[in-house]
């Protein structure tokens, strides 16, 4: 009896024991879990944060690279215009008369050859010119006529295709001078200053019509003229134009005549000696 009382007090114990070792695992258990739980959840929002933090990064860099690889769009130029239409041109011969300054004007084609020597030879002589240049010639010489406009040289338009222009009937005469006005604002930006008739030393109220409604304000004509274009000999060109000018004087010559372009510098000199300085029309003609 005292045996099984013992016994029996012994698997009381036993029993006691171990529900505590239970009572403990499962709290191990559960600190465990509460433990790992909350940790497990916030490193996998960390995780998520990151990786999207990753990717946006990621998302980010790859447009800025886009951006920057993109080549800057300028806007485009636009074509020059042509000028408002003007009311009849006025015809100018002769400039202001104020002091001793004279302009030379040349009719512009000939060999790539001559005009370059003549632009060289101003620039050396510090000489500025007005070049009335004929359209063909331009079409074929752009080059030249961005240098001419570059220089600072006046220019303007010697019609397109240099026919005896009070001879032409309203519509070619229109054609002539518009066509050479288009070429100008292509090649050089502007249609230039001056108009001056193709194969006359005078105008007509129709020539001074259709160069107003190009756009020209003024028509260009001259006062002294050496007759070039003759070729009667180089000491003659430099005599006739020295002998004839005055103050205010524009000189009609020719870029395409070889005896005008050997004579340059010598006429140049002929002029200064005689008290006269050099300037372009636009300095004689408002």
């Amino acid at each position: 009896m005292a045996l099984d009382r013992r016994q029996f007090m012994l698997g009381l114990l036993g029993a006691g024991l171990g529900m505590g070792a239970a009572s403990c695992s499962s709290a191990s258990r559960g600190s465990l879990a509460a433990s790992t739980g909350p940790t497990d959840s916030s490193d996998a929002t960390s995780s998520r944060a990151a990786g999207t933090g990753a990717s946006s990064a990621t998302s980010s860099a790859t447009s800025s690279a886009t951006t920057s690889a993109s080549p800057a769009t300028s806007p485009p130029t636009s074509p020059p215009t042509a000028p408002p239409p003007l009311g009849p041109a006025r015809y100018v011969s002769r400039g202001t008369t104020v002091s001793k300054r004279i302009a030379l004007s040349f009719h512009t084609e000939g060999t790539t050859a001559q005009v370059t020597r003549l632009l060289d030879m101003a620039k050396t002589l510090e000489v500025p010119l007005t070049m009335l240049i004929v359209g063909e010639w331009l079409d074929q010489s752009r080059d030249l006529g961005r240098r001419i406009a570059d220089a600072g040289h006046d220019y303007g338009n010697h019609t397109y295709s240099h026919l005896s222009l009070p001879d032409q009937k309203r519509d070619v005469v229109a054609n002539e001078i518009a066509r050479c006005a288009e070429l100008l604002r292509k090649v050089t930006g502007t249609g230039g200053k001056w108009f001056r008739p193709s194969g006359s030393n005078s105008t007509t109220a129709l020539i001074n019509e259709e160069a107003g409604k190009a756009g020209y304000p003024v028509v260009l004509g001259f006062d002294t003229d050496p007759l070039d274009y003759q070729d009667p000999g180089s000491a003659t060109v430099r005599s006739r134009v020295a002998s004839n000018i005055q103050a205010g004087s524009i000189v009609s010559l020719h870029a395409q005549h070889q005896g005008t372009i050997d004579v340059f510098e010598s006429m140049v000199a002929a002029i200064r000696d005689k008290g006269f300085t050099l300037v372009r029309a636009s300095d004689l003609v408002s």
